[in-house]
């Protein structure tokens, strides 16, 4: 060595993982963990896609829920002063694809819709009844 004294005592020179300076294959410490955030985040980010995935769907499937239970609700209301036949119109005019049952009976009417889920879930469905107008 040259004349300047180490400030490491000599039992810690070139010691492998003691991370001053001789280090794993004469490299610092720092340099082993290079290109670990990567690998970690390559591991982790499926793991992200596939939560946010479900979150999304089931935002969707919320959705398609109150869509269901608002047109059950208006085609109720529709009914009871209209008709069914007014009721099945107004919610197929509003709803593409909705499924709609009407059962009409004893002064009450009762209003289905079930509309198909987004993607892989299943249907969303409601029920509503109103009286009958005289």
């Amino acid at each position: 060595m040259s004349g300047v004294p180490s400030p490491l005592p000599h039992s810690h020179r070139g010691k492998l993982g003691s991370g001053l300076g001789g280090g794993w294959r004469g490299r610092p410490w720092r340099d082993r963990d290079q290109g670990s955030v990567t690998v970690e985040l390559a591991a982790a980010l499926p793991a992200v896609v596939i939560v946010l995935g479900l979150v999304l769907g089931a935002v969707g499937w919320a959705r398609t829920g109150i869509t269901a239970t608002e047109a059950a609700a208006v085609g109720a209301r529709i009914a009871a002063v209209e008709g069914a036949d007014a009721a099945r119109t107004e919610i197929g005019r509003s709803v593409p694809g909705a499924v709609v049952a009407v059962d009409a009976s004893g002064g009450r009417v009762e209003v289905t819709v079930s509309i198909d889920g987004p993607g892989w879930l299943p249907a969303a469905s409601a029920t509503s009844v109103a009286r009958v107008a005289p």
